[in-house]
């Protein structure tokens, strides 16, 4: 249930199009519970277009995930421009 609480924060707070759950215990059986667990307590504006997922990229995706963080913020536009502009 503490599970679904602060998942159910999160969403509402944030309202994401997609939440993608991954890691070792991660399987079908994991996002139902949670998805029932979660939506009760969600605000129903949050959830109406909400898609609740399994991670496809397995034990990379934390790598995939910090390199296009990284990527994002060096390729940046104003960034590009400024360094352009020098």
């Amino acid at each position: 249930a503490q599970l679904g609480e602060v998942m159910a924060s999160l969403v509402s707070v944030v309202n994401p199009e997609v939440v993608i759950v991954g890691g070792d215990l991660a399987g079908p059986e994991l996002l139902s519970a949670m998805v029932s667990s979660m939506l009760p307590r969600c605000m129903p504006r949050a959830t109406r277009h909400l898609q609740v997922r399994l991670s496809t990229l397995g034990e990379t995706a934390t790598l995939i995930g910090v390199a296009h963080q990284v990527i994002s913020h060096v390729y940046a536009p104003e960034r590009v421009n400024r360094r352009l502009s020098r």
